[in-house]
């Protein structure tokens, strides 16, 4: 997706930047209500700051008279265009934590990355409503947990050495795959592989992959239930297990197919495992896709749609969709493939 305006960025900022100064949930509380949050963020060792939605309408009535900006419309550009504005967030949310006290800001310079996690987000989807139009923006989706990855580390931010010429290289973000730079920055090197990856230098993060399965009401007569991965990070992993019903706060995203990009020789054996049992299931819900045909001189897609999570939860207001009592043929369908799951784990050794 194309950069946010710099401009336009810059100005999120300030907004959002003031929007934590200044935000009580009470009038009378001793101090804004995102700085005791940070307090407490500091305390439990954790990096994300969790901001409830309805908090920018609700400032609006206190402040919006002192303010030189709408908090609804902060709102509703951080909404539009979150993905975009995610990096600009970060970066508030750092300047905002290093203005509290010179303590709490020696703890944030030794903290490698913060992230900003909203909830009580209004714009509720399910899996099957989702479209292209909703690449990138701030919206629920809600559905039912039919397994869940180990968690792993994720480089996000890498270093690199160049190899011809020993050069350093910092600030690589990694696009949903393993990035190297594309170039050597040294004039007199331009090497263009067999770059180096520094660790130590670099920034991780905890990686966790979720796979949720729309809810059996919602699934048109004579069709297959939908799925999708959602991809949560950092405070966020291990918050739900299978056969749990949840709400996923995020935005959809497109990431490279790693394993379709590869050549069959470069395919190690469990990912060939993976693939194939993949498009098995994907055959069998009439879900194909669109390919290419290689005769013609047409490339396959490479690219697949996921969720990006920044908060996940427990839907425990959801009673088996709009009916008052659960449906049984979706509790039932979601723990026969956990079943399968687990089958499957145990044949693998």
């Amino acid at each position: 997706m194309a950069d946010i305006d710099q401009a336009l960025g810059a100005t999120i900022e300030r907004y959002f930047v003031e929007f934590l100064m200044k935000f009580k949930t009470n009038e009378d509380d001793a101090e804004p209500s995102y700085v005791t949050q940070v307090r407490r963020m500091r305390a439990e060792e954790m990096h994300t700051l969790f901001i409830d939605y309805t908090h920018f309408e609700k400032f609006s009535q206190m402040e919006g008279d002192n303010l030189d900006f709408d908090p609804l419309d902060l709102r509703n550009v951080i909404a539009k265009h979150y993905l975009k504005l995610e990096p600009n967030l970060v970066n508030a949310l750092q300047t905002f934590i290093v203005s509290i006290s010179a303590e709490i800001a020696q703890w944030a310079l030794q903290t490698n990355r913060f992230s900003v996690s909203f909830y009580n987000v209004e714009q509720r989807h399910s899996l099957r409503d989702l479209r292209m139009g909703n690449l990138g923006q701030l919206v629920i989706i809600t559905g039912t947990v039919t397994r869940t990855s180990v968690v792993q580390p994720e480089l996000l931010i890498g270093t690199f050495e160049c190899s011809e010429c020993t050069r350093e290289i910092s600030n690589v973000h990694q696009n949903f795959r393993f990035t190297e730079p594309i170039m050597c920055p040294n004039p007199r090197c331009r090497n263009k592989q067999g770059f180096i990856l520094k660790p130590h230098q670099s920034t991780f993060t905890d990686w966790q992959k979720i796979r949720v399965q729309e809810h059996a009401n919602r699934i048109p007569a004579g069709s297959m239930p939908r799925s999708v991965d959602v991809i949560v990070r950092g405070d966020i992993c291990e918050r739900v297990k299978p056969g749990d019903k949840i709400q996923a706060v995020g935005s959809m995203i497109c990431v490279p197919d790693v394993p379709a990009m590869m050549k069959p020789g470069e395919m190690a054996t469990t990912v060939k495992r993976e693939q194939t049992k993949r498009f098995a299931t994907e055959m069998s819900a009439g879900n194909e896709g669109i390919s290419g045909l290689k005769q013609l001189g047409v490339r396959e897609l490479t690219h697949k749609i996921s969720f990006l999570a920044t908060y996940v939860e427990s839907d425990s207001q959801w009673k088996g969709g709009d009916s008052a009592t659960p449906d049984v043929a979706e509790e039932s369908f979601a723990e026969v493939e956990v079943v399968m799951q687990v089958m499957m784990r145990g044949e693998g050794g």
